[in-house]
């Protein structure tokens, strides 16, 4: 049995309850108890809630987006005023093939396209709106990892004029597989746009392949020329060695004999 008197403790608290109706009394007791489950009501209260605040606006934040096919972004919505009673809503899609939207603002790209995503209270149906532009989705650069040449050394002895390269990029999908060529002496090989190497003069040259997406994979081929090929003309006659085989051309209809000097 709890007695009258001064209480060895005092303690403070405040409670709130935010599921209360509006314009509505609630009795409030106040119950007082010990360890062996006596009580006493301590105190009553009769209080009464204030009346419902209306919804005058809603607001979406930002006004329009711009996303890629597969891509996902967030609307954030705010109910006006802040001290509104219900601040339910719902969200919609003007065009569900181009972009969707979920119960908490989130929207997905679907395919190329423009929509409106609204956002409507459940009190007052009060609405606002965002424009959504969804494009393609932008396939993934891929980088050059290695280029090869097909000959890294070639010594040319009198036998080509011009000899290809070939330049293998890896990987296969590589988003920008162009190539640069270089020579770093022209003079003596140069090479052109497609990896053919035309030989000038004795020397030495080394042909560079490069990677054009900023990599910075190449691959080189040093060329050594002993001896190039011999452009000899004596009376109108034109004669080389190419491949292994001897080429004649004249002005003129006429026998040509070929000896063999080495007996």
């Amino acid at each position: 049995q709890l007695k009258s008197g001064k209480l060895k403790d005092t303690y403070s608290h405040t409670f709130s309850d935010s599921g209360l109706e509006p314009n509505t009394k609630y009795r409030i007791w106040v119950v007082v108890s010990d360890e062996a489950d006596n009580y006493e009501f301590y105190d009553e209260k009769i209080v009464t809630t204030g009346g419902a605040v209306s919804v005058t606006g809603v607001t979406l934040s930002p006004a329009s987006l711009n996303l890629e096919v597969g891509a996902t972004k967030s609307l954030t919505h705010t109910v006006l005023p802040a001290t509104a009673t219900n601040k339910a809503v719902t969200w919609s899609s003007s065009n569900t093939a181009i972009a969707t939207v979920d119960g908490s603002g989130t929207v997905k790209g679907i395919a190329p396209g423009t929509a409106t995503i609204t956002v409507t209270t459940a009190d007052g149906g009060k609405t606002a709106t965002a424009a959504v532009t969804v494009k393609a989705a932008t396939a993934p650069t891929v980088k050059v990892s290695n280029v090869t040449l097909n000959r890294n050394s070639v010594t040319i002895n009198g036998d080509y004029e011009e000899v290809q390269l070939t330049a293998t990029v890896a990987p296969s999908n590589a988003t920008d597989k162009s190539l640069t060529w270089s020579s770093d002496n022209p003079q003596v090989a140069s090479v052109d746009a497609t990896g053919l190497v035309k030989i000038h003069k004795k020397g030495k040259a080394r042909i560079t392949v490069t990677a054009n997406d900023g990599s910075g994979r190449s691959d080189a081929c040093d060329f050594n020329v002993i001896m190039t090929v011999g452009n000899e003309t004596v009376d109108g006659l034109r004669m080389w060695a190419h491949g292994g085989a001897l080429h004649l051309t004249l002005p003129n209809a006429a026998t040509v004999h070929i000896y063999n000097v080495n007996g």
